[in-house]
């Protein structure tokens, strides 16, 4: 089984970690690099976490967005789908080489959510604060119907 190492650096020393990996993991990255073009697998998108709760008349999908700004968020309704849509910016551009430990990530951010039925787009509220994105859907009207005359 192939081991993925880990290298940690302190303020005198420099260890190494071994990780052995899952078989399944290895499997998965094989079948990737031979089977996806490289320009996909380099597409990377941030995937926000997301709650979505059915209020009876309206879904709620809250969505954690930190350290994001209002204007660097897009939210696209069609039908049932919620496309959330974003880029989380570095305030400033820092050197890599001085991190000694960096988990924080940047750069474009991607959330799909379907919903089980369609939603009111015109009704539909979304707010930001806190690094909390929260949008409000109206069911759509079920007893709506339309007259159809023959001609």
């Amino acid at each position: 089984m192939t081991q993925r190492n880990v290298s940690v650096e302190g303020p005198n020393k420099r260890y190494l970690i071994r990780r052995p990996s899952s078989l399944f993991n290895l499997w998965m990255d094989d079948m990737l690099e031979d089977f996806m073009p490289t320009h996909f697998m380099n597409t990377t998108f941030i995937t926000p976490r997301v709650d979505v709760l059915d209020q009876g008349d309206q879904y709620e999908v809250c969505a954690e967005l930190p350290g994001m700004e209002k204007k660097d968020i897009d939210i696209e309704i069609n039908d049932n789908l919620v496309v959330i849509k974003g880029e989380k910016k570095m305030n400033q551009e820092i050197n890599e080489e001085k991190y000694f430990h960096r988990e924080v990530a940047y750069g474009k951010i991607m959330r799909e959510i379907a919903l089980p039925e369609k939603v009111n787009q015109e009704k539909t509220k979304a707010t930001y604060e806190n690094g909390l994105l929260k949008i409000l859907l109206p069911k759509a009207d079920k007893t709506k119907s339309s007259k159809i005359t023959l001609l």
